[in-house]
């Protein structure tokens, strides 16, 4: 055998390995790769197998470049699709509910400059009060659905305002605001104290105070110690329950004029009197100035003097007459003419003795 036979078979036995192993990757791969065919091809014409020609029982191999052999692709490994973009939710108007102001209503004029707000709100929520972006009191817990608050324009505040109330719910959500603009009256005048004038000493316990104000208003009326011993006097007495435990709030008249009657215990004081807000449950704010204050004292009521020791007494000896100057004129005549009528017969019996003893 030639060395080139030799090398013929060398690389016959060489092809048919790498086909072997080829065929077994195709095996091993997908079902969807498509087998591998081999291809014999014979000797051109004119040339004898000879020597190089395969041994009896052995098949002819045509020699094929391994690049020539096809190799099934890998299919990509592919990933699982992207979820969907989940749809974006539209913002739900108020999810939280509103807050509501029930009284008063926008617009409202008021006859106070103290004013008690009501309203509703989700139960549970809670609301804050802004009178012209200052809030008012502290937030307030809508208790069953219902919250108040009470709105004071001191003196010094503008007659009405913006009201705005905001809130949460439970939850932390954000409630829809409420919204009312209101008027309220202009500061009044102070009342004025007539009793007791300045410095007066009043004596007894009960002291009547008097005055002036706007008619068909309310006057709360302020009466101070003016000392410490004072001020000790009025503690006891409030402990002992005869001082009230709060200032009085008169009503004044339709004529303007107002009066309180009251237990004040000895001492030195001082009284004034201020215009009072009036609302459906309580009173507050003050409206006006206070009026100048009046000092004035309560002393115990003057014992009457005694009868000067050895003066002596004479007792009633008949019933009083009360006749005037005139019957006393009378009187006096009537005497006169008794005293003439007792001297005439003394005169006369002297008369006759004397002329019986001349005889």
């Amino acid at each position: 055998m030639s060395a080139r036979s030799v090398l013929r078979r060398f690389a016959a036995a060489t092809t048919v390995a790498v086909l072997a192993f080829g065929g077994a990757l195709l095996a091993s791969g997908p079902a969807s790769a498509a087998p591998v065919a081999s291809t014999v091809i014979a000797p051109p014409e004119g040339e004898s197998a000879g020597s190089d020609a395969p041994a009896v029982g052995e098949a002819p191999v045509a020699e094929v470049p391994v690049a020539d052999i096809p190799v099934a692709e890998e299919e990509p490994l592919q990933s699982a699709p992207p979820a969907p973009p989940a749809p974006s939710a539209a913002p739900a108007a108020n999810p939280a509910g509103a807050v509501v102001i029930t009284s008063p209503v926008d617009g409202a004029v008021l006859g106070s400059r103290g004013i008690l707000i009501t309203g509703t709100a989700p139960q549970g929520s809670i609301v804050q009060v802004t009178v012209d972006g200052t809030p008012v009191g502290s937030t307030r817990d809508a208790f069953e659905g219902n919250w108040r608050q009470i709105v004071e324009f001191e003196l010094d505040d503008p007659d009405g305002g913006t009201i705005v109330v905001t809130g949460t719910d439970p939850a932390g959500a954000t409630l829809t605001p409420a919204q009312i603009t209101i008027t309220v009256p202009p500061v009044e005048t102070a009342p004025v104290v007539i009793a007791p004038f300045a410095g007066q000493v009043v004596q007894g316990n009960t002291v009547t105070f008097s005055g002036t104000g706007t008619p068909n208003g309310f006057v709360l009326l302020r009466y101070e110690p003016a000392d410490e011993a004072t001020r000790r006097a009025f503690d006891i007495a409030h402990l002992a329950g005869q001082v009230p435990s709060e200032y009085p709030i008169l009503v004044v008249g339709s004529d303007g004029t107002w009066v309180c009657e009251t237990f004040v215990p000895f001492g030195s004081y001082t009284v004034t009197a201020v215009h009072m807000a009036e609302n459906a449950d309580y009173f507050g704010p003050q409206v006006s100035p206070f009026s100048e204050e009046r000092p004035f004292t309560v002393v115990p009521v003057a014992a009457a003097k005694p009868a000067t020791p050895g003066t002596p007494t004479l007792a009633a000896t008949g019933p009083v007459v009360d006749g005037g100057p005139e019957l006393g004129a009378v009187l006096l005549v009537v005497g006169a003419a008794l005293v003439l009528q007792a001297r005439r017969p003394r005169s006369a019996v002297g008369s006759a003795a004397a002329s019986t003893v001349i005889s």
